[in-house]
């Protein structure tokens, strides 16, 4: 009976590590670079950065939209910003900070200011797959098109 304890506790991390993993829970943390590209009308610099929310849905911008995972902003145009993550796939928005509001603690998207979902249509988030190990990189650009409501 001693022998099999040890046993056990390891069949039951190793279950509990492939649940965590077919749940969408990273088995350790990834990370995920974002060059951030704003072609539109204003001024990118310390007054009105370039902001990135990460989510774990893609119902971004709707009345339901939850907490973000992560976020960070950008001072200068073509910055790229680093998140080290505890999901995967993940889903993004970027948006220029025109008013010279953003700060620290961003919690929701503010309405009003030009953006885009990353993806191949600026309106639509697509998933962003992280492999554990790994450093995914990304790119969004966009410009004053997309205006959040």
């Amino acid at each position: 009976m001693f022998y099999r304890l040890p046993w056990l506790g390891i069949l039951v991390l190793t279950l509990s590590s492939q649940h965590d993993v077919a749940l969408g829970q990273a088995a350790s943390p990834v990370t995920l670079k974002v060059t951030v590209e704003y072609e539109g009308s204003g001024i990118v610099d310390r007054d009105h950065r370039l902001v990135v929310f990460v989510f774990d849905t893609d119902n971004i911008g709707h009345e339901a939209t939850p907490a973000p995972l992560a976020t960070a902003a950008a001072e200068k145009n073509g910055a790229v910003l680093s998140f080290s993550l505890g999901k995967t796939p993940v889903y993004l928005i970027a948006y220029y900070d025109k008013a010279g509001t953003c700060t620290a603690d961003l919690k929701e998207l503010p309405s009003g200011v030009p953006a885009a979902l990353h993806g191949a249509n600026p309106a639509q988030a697509d998933p962003v797959e992280i492999t554990t190990g790994r450093v995914a990189e990304i790119k969004i650009t966009f410009d004053d098109t997309l205006i959040l409501p």
